[in-house]
């Protein structure tokens, strides 16, 4: 059994060529499918109907916006594909899947970062999330015979429990990959003058004094914000000597490629003219995200970095964000990071997952082995 696919054309096939082609790429991999007795899989190829469907969600993200998932995809030659969960009319969830091939298999992983999306508030929603999986668990783990591994968006604290349950309950187990999100989240849903208040003294006297330097602040989503974002943030990253996964330019290729507004904010601080530091957030669901900082040396005198951090605190909460996510912290790693982030005084949480389950018998194993061995070839790659 083939992990079957639908390719990245297949998506901006609709976008060039119309409804012919929507329906030409479902009819080709048999959509919808019946996935339980309860819920439907159905296969989402415009992204304009995705956009719509996905606002309905609280923990619409950044991930499981459509131009980041198939930029992200193309970045690590795999395919995906975009799916909605219903129980008749009713949508229940959302979920991008991205599907990655091994060498030597006809199979290998099907990924779904920062979601399934499920939660809209409602007295439903672990109902949602638990018919999502069995939906996604009966396609691509029974159907296809792919290893699904799931890193779930975030969630409020007194869901962790709920949400962790579910997922054994579905027969998921601990992923090895990717690295557990251990982050800080920021409560804004409230005035920004308590926000402000309960911040560490030290992290507010720096604010205080950043806000004295005359600084001019830019703020909004246009490529030529995002150029002189990825230029910074290019500088930055080699003189501090360390690299991102996803970094600057990956963020400029995702711009470029947006037809419509995707949540992404920057905001640069300029002296006398010139950039000196540079923030990116997402904005999308209830949660604003932290996902890149850079600041030059002129920056550091006149304490850029703290000055945005609070103006995309601000940002988020007059886009009705109820949280903000200060994008991932490595205490051991990247103390002085961890330092900074934690003079807001967010909640320390670790999201949970990642979880995946797999298919029965030696499937399972030859999809492991082959992927340790992928994973260590790619490393010494040259």
């Amino acid at each position: 059994m083939q992990c079957r696919t639908t390719s990245l054309s297949d998506h901006e096939l609709y976008l060039h060529h119309g409804p012919k082609n929507l329906v030409t790429a479902i009819e080709r991999t048999s959509w919808p499918r019946a996935a339980t007795s309860a819920g439907t899989l159905i296969q989402i190829n415009e992204r304009q109907e995705w956009d719509r469907l996905a606002s309905q969600f609280k923990d619409f993200n950044y991930r499981h916006s459509w131009t980041y998932g198939v930029v992200s995809a193309g970045s690590f030659n795999a395919k995906i594909e975009h799916v909605a969960v219903k129980v008749g009319s009713d949508l229940v969830g959302l979920a991008e899947v991205r599907l990655k091939t091994l060498p030597i298999l006809k199979t290998g992983i099907a990924y779904v970062g920062g979601g399934p999306l499920t939660r809209r508030g409602r007295s439903d929603d672990r109902a949602s999330l638990d018919i999502s999986l069995a939906a996604l668990r009966e396609e691509y783990i029974n159907r296809r015979g792919c290893t699904l591994r799931i890193l779930p968006p975030l969630e409020p604290p007194e869901r962790f429990a709920d949400v962790c349950d579910s997922y054994r309950a579905s027969g998921f187990q601990d992923s090895p990959w990717p690295p557990p999100y251990r982050t800080l989240v920021l409560d804004i849903n409230r005035p920004a003058a308590e926000v402000r208040k309960a911040l560490e003294q030290k992290w507010r006297n720096c604010l205080n004094n950043s806000e004295r330097q005359n600084l001019k602040i830019r703020i909004g989503n246009e490529p030529e914000l995002f150029e002189h974002f990825r230029q910074m943030f290019n500088q930055f990253i080699q003189r501090k000597h360390f690299n991102v996964e996803r970094g600057a330019g990956f963020y400029c290729d995702v711009r470029a490629r947006m037809i419509s507004d995707e949540g992404y904010l920057v905001a640069l601080a300029e002296a006398d003219g010139v950039p000196v530091a540079g923030h990116l957030s997402s904005m999308l669901g209830d949660t604003g995200v932290s996902l890149l900082a850079a600041t030059a040396d002129a920056g550091l005198k006149n304490k850029a970095a703290y000055l945005l951090q609070w103006q995309m605190i601000l940002a988020a909460q007059q886009r009705g964000m109820r949280y903000y996510d200060l994008g991932g912290i490595d205490p051991e790693s990247n103390p002085g990071v961890y330092h900074f982030k934690n003079g807001l005084r967010g909640k320390e949480v670790s999201i949970p997952g990642p979880f995946q389950a797999s298919p029965n018998g030696m499937r399972a194993t030859a999809i492991s082995a082959v992927e340790k061995i992928y994973r260590w070839s790619r490393r010494f790659a040259l």
